[in-house]
């Protein structure tokens, strides 16, 4: 699971979302290098998919990518020094919680969001949280 890259796409085919975990604790990322620049990985990835219009699925099919397309990517990650470093490097914003960060890259026409997993957990918990309250407000 980590390490790796997982791409979703909805029915409607107007978007794709990228998904990267990075392995909680990493602590040994560096800018511009693409083994150890995690940012730079999921740029590569959309250039690919924008160069060759389309990607292949871990079934091996080949799903098509039309132009115009919107991408969201986002990194799972722990904010660790070295990351937090590589994020500032690529000229990130902060999130309004200032729990993540965030970048549209206009080149590749794509939207990357970077967030902890603390965060990812927090607001899993609170859509949850909310979604149980009305549905149990329902029943009773």
């Amino acid at each position: 699971m980590f390490e790796e890259c997982a791409v979703y796409r909805n029915s409607d085919a107007n978007s794709i979302v990228l998904v990267e975990f990075k392995r909680p604790g990493r602590n040994d990322y560096f800018f511009g290098d693409s083994k150890k620049d995690p940012i730079q990985q999921i740029y590569e990835t959309i250039a690919k998919i924008r160069t060759d219009g389309s990607l292949i699925s871990a079934s091996g099919s080949r799903i098509q990518v039309p132009e115009g397309t919107r991408i969201f990517s986002y990194l799972v990650a722990d904010i660790e020094p070295t990351l937090r470093t590589v994020i500032d490097d690529h000229d990130f914003n902060v999130s309004w919680d200032h729990q993540g960060f965030f970048r549209y890259h206009e080149r590749r026409d794509a939207f990357v969001e970077v967030l902890g997993y603390e965060k990812l957990v927090s607001d899993a918990k609170k859509r949850n949280s909310a979604f149980f309250e009305v549905l149990m407000g329902d029943i009773i």
